[in-house]
C-alpha cells in the first residue's frame, strides 16, 4: 500500500513520494512530477485522485499508471565514485562567513562532523562545505497584552537571518540547510520595558543551529530522470 510516503515496487526499487530509488545503490533514478499525497500503489498501478473543474463528473479524476513506466531506461550499475558527489574517503574545504557566530568554534565543529563521516578537509578541495548568515529586510512587529482586552503594548523592528549550510561545487548546491530567525511570538511582562532588545536578539544568527546540524555521509552525484505519470519529458 502507498499513502504518499513509500511502497516497494520490487525487492529493490522503492517508490518515495514520487521517486523512485534503487535501494542497492542507494540512489534515486526516477522522478513522478506529479504525485500527491493521496496516490495509492496497487497492483503495479500508482493511482493518483486529481481534481477536475467539470462538476459533471464529481469534482475528481482517478487515474491509474504503470510504475515503472514502459521505456523507462535501466539504471546502470555505478561504482560508488559515480554515484556520490559526496563520499567518505573524498576532501572538502570549509568556509564560515563572518556573520555566523562563534566562526572558530562552529568550523571545529564541522571538522569533526566531516572527519566523522571519514571525509578529509583540504582548503585546495574543489567542493566546498559553505557556512552563511545573510541578513533580511527588517519590518515592524506589533506585541499585544496575552490576557485582558489584547490592548497593543508596543512595536519592535525585526530584522531576521537566513542561516545555511551547504555543500557546493563550481556554483552548483549539491545539498543544503536552512533556517530563518523569527520574532518571539508573545513576550512576558517583565520584558515588556526591554521589548526592542527582546526582539532584536531573538532575529540574531545562533551557533547552535550550526553546530546541531547532521552532515549527511553520502550525496548521490547521479540527478534522476523525470516524467509526468503516463508521460515522459
Amino acid at each position: 500500500d502507498h499513502n504518499g510516503d513509500c511502497a516497494w515496487i520490487d525487492d529493490n526499487i522503492l517508490l518515495v513520494g514520487g521517486t523512485l530509488v534503487d535501494i542497492k545503490q542507494m540512489i534515486p533514478y526516477w522522478n513522478y512530477t506529479d504525485v500527491s499525497h493521496k496516490s495509492k500503489l496497487f497492483a503495479g498501478h500508482l493511482w493518483n485522485l486529481k481534481r477536475n473543474h467539470d462538476r459533471r463528473n464529481g469534482g475528481s479524476e482517478l487515474t491509474g499508471y504503470a510504475v515503472p513506466h514502459a521505456g523507462m531506461p535501466a539504471l546502470p550499475q555505478l561504482d560508488e565514485r559515480q554515484r556520490f558527489a559526496i563520499r567518505p574517503g573524498m576532501s572538502v574545504k570549509i568556509t564560515v562567513d563572518s556573520t555566523v557566530p562563534e566562526r572558530d568554534k562552529v568550523r571545529g565543529e564541522m571538522m569533526n562532523k566531516l572527519r566523522d563521516n571519514g571525509i578529509k578537509v583540504d582548503d585546495s578541495a574543489s567542493i566546498t562545505l559553505a557556512l552563511r548568515a545573510a541578513r533580511g529586510d527588517s519590518k515592524n512587529v506589533e506585541y499585544a497584552e496575552r490576557f485582558g482586552h489584547g490592548r497593543s503594548i508596543g512595536q519592535a523592528s525585526f530584522t531576521p537571518y537566513l542561516m545555511t549550510c551547504g555543500f557546493e561545487k563550481d556554483g552548483d548546491v549539491l545539498w543544503e540547510a536552512q533556517t530563518t530567525t523569527s520574532p518571539p511570538g508573545t513576550v512576558s511582562n517583565e520584558d515588556v520595558g526591554r521589548l526592542q532588545s527582546v526582539v532584536s536578539e531573538s532575529g540574531k544568527p545562533t551557533a547552535d543551529w550550526y553546530i546541531g546540524l547532521t552532515l549527511p555521509k553520502r550525496i548521490p552525484h547521479k540527478k534522476a530522470g523525470e516524467s509526468p505519470l503516463g508521460g515522459r519529458r
